[in-house]
């Protein structure tokens, strides 16, 4: 690693932020203290297909304060897609800056050498060939190619499948395609594994965190306040009034103190030293009445940062996303679409949309109708974003014009002194527009107009408000529409 960075790259998800996410960025800033860190985070969508639990402006918000100076938006155009998109979105972002130094990257894997070592053959002529043959055969893309990765390379399949490290070698090709001057630097993973269901110690995957505030009821809501430490909102203040706009001797001068978003001090010392925690073992929540175990939230507590725990506490039951709350808007789509349109949808193909028909005729949820859509051919997470896109009318066409231009915009979600200081910079250094305020290049009665009348620019930006206004209809106490036009970045003071 060089001692030359100066700015730091992540790709996340952050879906909710906890303490793996916090204990990633705290080693990164250990390691380069001087450095800014620069995050693409999905916006209203995961890579899975997934409404997030929090809008983007509170996740991004959660970066900041666990640890990240600058958070902006990787577009639904690439957030909602495979891993080789969304890899390959983020790093074009990252390389949009013009100001990036390194890729950082949690994966499973000690070293970063095998990881580069499948990416440098994954996209051999002959490997695509043979990647092809398996998944006419039946394989799934994931299967396949880490068969054939595996063959090439003499690197083992469980190395290749792991969760973390298969985004990681997709961040690897993405930078040698696009970014090459950009270092990668791996961080290892720490405490649960990205599927696990779990809670280990202070740890827990995003996927387990979501698996328990469903189990939660909603009783739970509102007690235990004095639990939390009372924590309050960090002050904001809009980007429009801060230094991004003017001169950055009017940002108000910074102190540290102990966040409530930040690394817990409590996290077992095993962690420092880069390997999963030690312990009595996982808590394992098969039942509602698992879930209550120790009271009120108290395995939550345990897994992310105090702020991060109260915002999800506040939001219980009303503002938290449920994806099946996108049953009836999706079926009242497909009454509308005939096969011959649903096949120009991404992800759509090979008869897909005449199952999709017939199976969501005796659909009783969202998630039963993913699981009788899914196959091994078609995992979970492809068919859940493949109904997404229905919903956002996100067609192959307009895919393929994204992929082919890559990100057009950078849009800023918040931000701290260091992060502002950055982002001023990159106004020079920047090869693509940021966006500070959505109504400068695009606004509401822009989404009235035909898809084939917006610029290129607004064709993009436009998914990424359907996706805001979709994520909308997951919540049980829908907010007011046009999010997208009505909040500023967040300048988050600490």
């Amino acid at each position: 690693m060089t001692s030359q960075i100066s700015t730091i790259g992540l790709i996340a998800e952050y879906n909710p932020f906890h303490n793996g996410h916090a204990y990633q960025l705290a080693k990164i800033r250990e390691l380069h203290p001087d450095a800014t860190i620069v995050v693409f985070m999905s916006g209203s969508f995961t890579q899975r297909g997934l409404a997030t639990v929090a809008d983007k402006w509170t996740r991004a918000e959660w970066a900041v304060h666990g640890g990240a100076d600058l958070v902006l938006e990787l577009p639904y155009a690439f957030a909602c897609r495979s891993a080789e998109h969304f890899a390959t979105g983020g790093v074009q972002c990252l390389a949009g800056l013009g100001c990036i130094d390194a890729l950082a990257f949690g994966a499973e894997a000690e070293t970063v050498e095998p990881l580069e070592k499948a990416a440098a053959c994954m996209d051999d002529a002959l490997l695509q060939a043979a990647l092809h043959e398996r998944i006419q055969n039946g394989a799934s893309y994931a299967v396949a190619m880490s068969a054939e990765v595996a063959e090439r390379t003499g690197v083992t399949p469980e190395v290749l499948r792991a969760p973390n490290n298969i985004l990681g070698i997709e961040y690897l090709r993405a930078v040698r395609r696009f970014a090459p001057s950009i270092e990668p630097v791996l961080v290892q993973r720490v405490g649960a594994d990205y599927h696990d269901t779990e809670i280990h110690e202070s740890f827990a995957s995003a996927s387990a965190i979501r698996k328990l505030l469903e189990q939660l009821p909603p009783s739970q809501r509102g007690e235990d306040r004095e639990a939390v430490g009372g924590v309050a909102k960090v002050g904001r203040e809009s980007l429009m009034d801060c230094a991004v706009e003017g001169s950055h001797g009017e940002i108000p001068s910074t102190t540290q103190s102990s966040s409530p978003y930040a690394l817990p001090s409590t996290l077992p010392q095993s962690a420092i030293r880069l390997t999963a925690p030690s312990g009595k073992g996982p808590f394992k929540f098969d039942s509602l009445s698992d879930s209550m175990t120790d009271g009120n939230f108290n395995h939550l507590k345990r897994v992310m940062p105090a702020g991060v725990f109260h915002d999800l506490q506040q939001a219980l039951p009303s503002r938290l996303s449920h994806q099946d709350f996108l049953l009836r808007p999706l079926l009242s789509r497909l009454l509308l679409l005939d096969a011959a349109s649903l096949s120009s949808i991404c992800g759509m193909g090979e008869g897909l949309e005449h199952r999709l028909l017939s199976v969501a005729r005796e659909a009783r949820s969202f998630e039963g109708l993913v699981g009788a859509m899914a196959t091994r051919r078609y995992p979970r997470s492809r068919i859940a974003r493949l109904l997404v896109h229905v919903l956002t009318g996100f067609t192959a066409e307009a895919a393929a014009a994204f992929d082919a231009t890559g990100p057009r915009y950078l849009r800023v979600l918040a931000m701290n002194r260091r992060g502002a200081k950055l982002l001023h910079q990159a106004k020079k250094t920047a090869r693509l527009p940021i966006i500070t305020k959505t109504s400068q290049f695009f606004k509401s009665k822009d989404m009235l107009q035909a898809f084939s009348d917006l610029t290129p620019l607004q064709q993009m930006l436009l998914f990424d408000v359907r996706a805001t206004e979709l994520r909308e209809m997951t919540v049980p106490e829908r907010g007011r529409a046009g999010a997208d036009f009505r909040t500023s970045p967040l300048y988050v003071k600490q």
